[in-house]
């Protein structure tokens, strides 16, 4: 397992939660472009749910909405991360 930065994770999850949308936090143990450049970058992950569940395949399908709301999060995040930095 690849482990992420808190810092990062803190940052998505703040931001998730001042969308006011659903959110949860969760483990992937699956092999992410995360484990190539945790190493070198601080790293977290943002998942948006998929219909059945499916992805990383052709028929994955997620809802505009949901993507364009995980899109706001981690632009958020960056946002209060680059704050951080300044």
């Amino acid at each position: 397992m690849t482990a992420v930065d808190e810092h990062v994770v803190d940052a998505l999850e703040a931001a998730a939660k001042a969308s006011g949308e659903p959110y949860m936090a969760m483990h992937s143990g699956a092999a992410h472009d995360t484990m190539s450049i945790a190493d070198r970058v601080p790293s977290a992950m943002v998942f948006v749910p998929c219909k059945d569940g499916i992805s990383h395949s052709p028929e994955e399908d997620a809802d505009p909405a949901d993507a364009a709301l995980g899109a706001e999060v981690i632009l958020n995040a960056i946002r209060t991360l680059s704050d951080d930095e300044g």
